[in-house]
C-alpha cells in the first residue's frame, strides 16, 4: 500500500512539473498547418466524405496535436463511416480530456447502445455516484485538487500555530483536510490505472482461454466493447470485460485508450 502511494505521489509531481500545454509549445507554423487541416477535415465531414475526414484528423494526431475536440470529431467521423469500435475508442479518448462535454457524453452513450448484445453489469447507487465523480474530472484536474488539498493542509497547520488555535480545532481541521487529500489521491490513483490499462475492441474477435490460435474460445467480443488490459504477450493481449470475464485476444483486435 505504501509503495503504491509513493508511485501516486511521484505521478502527481511529474504531472505538476510537466503539465505544460503541448499544443501551445509547438512552433507557430506547425500550429497553423494543424488548424488548417482541422478546418479541412470539418469541411470533408460536412460533405459526408468521412474517410477523408478520418484521414485528416488522424494526420493531425500523428503530427503531435491532441485535444478533446480532435478526438471527438474523429469519433464522429468513424461513427458515420460505420466503424463503431474506432468511434467509441476516440470518444473515450476525448472523454479523458473533456469529461463534462454534454455532446460527447450523448454521442458516446448512443454509440455504445449500438453494440450488439452489449450489457453493463448492474451497479448500486454508491457505485454510480463513485463512477460519476471519478469521470467528472481529468487526470490533470484531479492532480491539482490533490495538490491544493496538500497545500491547504500545510496552511491550516501553520495558521493554527501562528493564531494559537486550540489543539482540538487544529486537529479537527487538519484531519478533515487529510481525509479529502486521501480520497482524492485514491481517485487519482484509479484514474492513472485506467489511463494505462483501459482499451476498446476495434474489430470483432474471439477471446480464448490461452494465447494460441488453436485454444478453445471462451467468449466472443464485438467492436466497441470496453475492456481492461491485464497482460501482453507476442501477438496476444489478455483482457477483462466489465462483467469480469477474462480471455486472450489478438493484438490487432484491441487498442488502448
Amino acid at each position: 500500500m505504501m509503495f503504491r502511494l509513493q508511485k501516486i505521489i511521484l505521478a502527481v509531481c511529474v504531472l505538476l512539473i510537466g503539465g505544460i500545454n503541448s499544443f501551445a509549445a509547438q512552433p507557430s507554423t506547425q500550429k497553423s498547418a494543424a488548424v488548417l487541416q482541422f478546418h479541412e477535415a470539418g469541411i470533408a465531414y460536412k460533405a459526408e466524405d468521412y474517410k477523408k475526414a478520418i484521414e485528416l484528423y488522424e494526420g493531425i494526431i500523428q503530427s503531435g496535436w491532441m485535444s478533446g475536440p480532435i478526438y471527438y470529431n474523429l469519433g464522429n467521423s468513424y461513427f458515420k463511416d460505420k466503424q463503431l469500435g474506432k468511434a467509441i475508442l476516440n470518444y473515450e479518448r476525448a472523454r479523458q480530456l473533456m469529461p463534462r462535454d454534454a455532446d460527447l457524453i450523448a454521442n458516446n452513450k448512443y454509440a455504445v447502445s449500438q453494440i450488439p448484445n452489449y450489457s453493463l453489469p448492474m451497479q448500486s447507487v454508491f457505485q454510480r455516484i463513485f463512477d460519476r465523480y471519478l469521470n467528472f474530472m481529468t487526470v490533470d484536474e484531479m492532480t491539482w485538487v490533490v495538490f491544493y488539498c496538500f497545500l491547504i493542509t500545510g496552511v491550516i497547520f501553520c495558521l493554527g500555530l501562528f493564531l494559537r488555535w486550540s489543539l482540538k480545532v487544529r486537529l479537527w481541521l487538519v484531519t478533515l483536510n487529510c481525509c479529502l487529500l486521501f480520497v482524492h489521491t485514491f481517485f487519482l490513483g484509479i484514474q492513472l490505472t485506467h489511463a494505462q490499462n483501459d482499451a476498446v475492441i476495434i474489430e470483432k474477435t474471439s477471446a480464448k482461454f490461452e494465447p494460441i490460435d488453436d485454444a478453445t474460445t471462451y467468449f466472443d467480443l464485438t467492436e466497441g466493447w470496453k475492456v481492461q488490459i491485464l497482460k501482453k504477450e507476442t501477438g496476444w493481449v489478455k483482457v477483462k470485460r466489465l462483467d469480469r470475464k477474462i480471455g486472450w485476444v489478438k493484438t490487432e483486435a484491441v487498442e488502448s485508450i
